[in-house]
């Protein structure tokens, strides 16, 4: 039989009951479900459920805890912000910042700018006569504000001033652990001021600074796995020739049959005949050929027998058409008149 706990339940139902209350304790989301949660993770790490259990409930305790968590000192130590007010010229100060807030100069002017906007809120902190604490949160209010808003989240500005009032909360009311008071509501303000006037007065162009970009430069090539099919020449009106304008072709009636000397005899060739252009030739003369049929002798004489007369027929079938058509446009017509008056 198991062991009885404490509480009266088993281990098996005391285990059941510790992983229910931490499911139910891990919707947190704000400052005031961060101890629930943390009670919640306790019991069930005691009441004996594994770690890969608590792995996710952890991991959110830790992000809730650096998120509402007073960030004085974090950033700048004790003994920073000493060597800070100890210094003695601009570069001393800047080369101090650079190194506890972690500016690398391999980023360009994007450190130089972050390193000049750091080093006015140091010297606002100075004009204010700030103690130590003051200007350490100061410093890492300012930087949590730019990183989250800027580099990280890149949150529309109205969001960027709601979380400017989280963080002077956190830091203006004596609320351990929750809150700090750093900051009295008259320096709260001056702060509020001051973010007003040297970050969301230049807020787009942080954002602008801080954005990456990449120009991408794609071409497209056409891989085929057969030739391409050339694309077609137009044709016009002003393209074509009429036969009997070219001087070459000046002794031939087309249309009807014309009595041509064949080639290579001394017959004659009736009917429709092509001129070839050969080249290559002893004498470079056009040479005609006869598209009727053809029966060549020994002797190279050549008789052919001319078709029927092309034109005559043609001339026949377009009567016969033009008839039908008339035909049937008269009898439309008669469909179309309007009948005689009464």
């Amino acid at each position: 039989s198991m062991a009885a706990t404490p509480l009266g339940y088993d281990e098996t139902e005391l285990k059941e009951r510790r992983r229910q209350q931490l499911r139910v304790a891990m919707v947190a989301r704000d400052p005031a479900d961060l101890e629930p949660l943390r009670t919640a993770a306790e019991a069930a790490r005691e009441a004996g459920l594994p770690e890969a259990e608590l792995q996710q409930a952890n991991e959110l305790l830790r992000r809730l805890e650096s998120d509402t968590a007073p960030v004085t000192f974090t950033d700048l130590p004790l003994q920073e912000v000493e060597r800070l007010q100890q210094a003695s010229s601009r570069e001393e100060v800047v080369a101090i910042l650079m190194q506890c807030l972690y500016l690398s100069p391999d980023n360009g002017f994007q450190t130089e700018i972050l390193a000049e906007f750091y080093y006015h809120v140091f010297m606002f902190g100075q004009s204010l006569k700030f103690s130590a604490e003051k200007v350490s949160s100061l410093v890492s209010v300012m930087k949590t504000l730019h990183t989250s808003s800027i580099v990280e989240d890149r949150l529309e500005e109205n969001k960027a001033h709601e979380l400017l009032e989280l963080l002077l909360q956190r830091h203006s009311r004596q609320l351990p652990p929750l809150s700090f008071g750093a900051f009295t509501e008259k320096e709260a303000q001056a702060v509020r001021e001051f973010a007003d006037q040297h970050f969301f007065r230049y807020y787009a162009m942080h954002n602008f600074i801080f954005t990456q970009r990449q120009e991408v430069s794609i071409s497209l090539v056409d891989t085929r796995t057969v030739p391409a099919v050339l694309p077609l020449a137009p044709l016009h009106a002003s393209f074509e020739v009429d036969p009997g304008e070219v001087p070459e072709l000046a002794e031939f009636n087309f249309g009807n049959a014309t009595a041509v000397q064949g080639v290579g005899g001394n017959g004659t060739t009736q009917g429709t005949v092509t001129a070839n252009d050969t080249h290559g030739g002893n004498d470079g003369n056009s040479q005609l050929t006869a598209l009727a049929p053809s029966a060549n002798n020994a002797g190279g004489a050549a008789s052919r027998q001319a078709p029927a007369k092309i034109p005559q027929e043609a001339d026949a079938v377009s009567q016969a058409i033009d008839a039908v058509i008339a035909e049937r446009l008269g009898s439309l017509n008669a469909r179309f008149e309007l009948p005689p008056p009464a």
